[in-house]
């Protein structure tokens, strides 16, 4: 695909320019992507490899439904876009807790595949184990560093992000993952940039929640309710409370908008609802082929005449298919 011009119009469809668009979040983007050193994009593309794995399919399936808050199809994440499918996965990775070993993935990756990585790369692996999803504005930029509030603990944090230093402006909101390696506290690569007028309503947004999680688990602290429900900002984007700032996000502005991706899986949801009907419909329409009944005898001889009631079936029944499901590989 032919490279876009500042003044081409915006492939996302709007009408506008790309200049006047999409152009400024595109433009983080690459720059958060271009920033990654070797290590940490070879660890990324074999941890999202193996978290796509058949062992895992019921639970990305599962996770995506939590993610996205609807019943979706795992199919539908072909119709998102790159950095939807990065921020799921990463959610996915780091938090969700999978069924059978009751660990999120990247535990399960770094006891099973990390044998054979460098010791760098297991010290930046452990470090990801502790890394949490928290919103935080920023108060200054200076270099390669930010100074950021976090909005929730109510304290100030230096960061190494020189992405997010470039791009992003004093007072967006960022929601990441934040982790220290060497030293240094970093963003991980799925970080979203947000605008500071909803901050007042997103902080009351997940104090809620947490007073809620709290009720059920006295003794859980702000650290275990973002551990096991990272997906809370994402939430307040998709739930009635975000739709006063959706005019401030998506294409025009340098905001990424999730709820834009779930209008996405509900078109692609109802699209494949609608060609099922349309199969079941010519199928049923068609005349039915009809044939003299055949019985086959103790011996294996098949003769004409009435079908038996039911077949007789294998022991333990049939076996169930293994799920086949297309999920798109690491984003280039």
């Amino acid at each position: 695909m032919p490279p876009v011009g500042r003044n081409d119009p915006c492939p996302c469809g709007s009408g506008r320019k790309y200049k006047n668009c999409c152009m400024r979040r595109d433009q983080l983007s690459r720059s958060q992507e271009l920033q990654l050193g070797y290590d940490e994009a070879y660890l990324l593309n074999r941890l999202y490899r193996y978290a796509q794995s058949a062992r895992y399919v019921a639970d990305l399936a599962n996770a995506f439904q939590v993610f996205w808050g609807g019943a979706f199809s795992l199919d539908g994440m072909a119709a998102l876009t790159p950095d939807d499918v990065r921020r799921f996965m990463e959610w996915f990775a780091h938090d969700y807790r999978t069924q059978a070993d009751g660990q999120p993935v990247l535990a399960l990756f770094l006891e099973r595949e990390a044998a054979q990585f460098p010791d760098d790369a297991k010290t930046l692996l452990r470090a990801w184990m502790t890394s949490l999803t928290g919103m935080y504005r920023i108060a200054s930029r200076a270099g390669e560093k930010l100074t950021l509030y976090d909005s929730l603990r109510e304290r100030e944090l230096d960061v190494r992000a020189p992405a997010l230093a470039r791009n992003a402006q004093v007072g967006d909101v960022l929601v990441g993952r934040l982790y220290e390696y060497r030293g240094e506290r970093h963003f991980s690569f799925a970080v979203m940039v947000l605008p500071g007028s909803l901050e007042g309503d997103m902080v009351a947004f997940v104090r809620n929640a947490l007073r809620l999680y709290q009720e059920e688990r006295p003794s859980a602290d702000l650290d275990a309710f973002l551990r096991e429900r990272g997906y809370i900002f994402q939430a307040f984007l998709l739930s009635s409370r975000g739709v006063p700032y959706r005019s401030q996000l998506g294409p025009g502005t340098r905001f990424h908008d999730p709820s834009a991706a779930r209008d996405a899986l509900f078109a692609h949801d109802e699209r494949e609802a609608r060609e099922r009907m349309r199969e079941e419909a010519q199928q049923s329409s068609r005349p039915e082929s009809r044939r003299a009944p055949v019985h086959r005898t103790a011996s294996g001889i098949v003769l004409p005449g009435a079908e038996d009631d039911a077949e007789p079936q294998p022991e333990g029944g049939r076996a169930a298919e293994r799920p086949s499901i297309l999920i798109p590989g690491r984003d280039t």
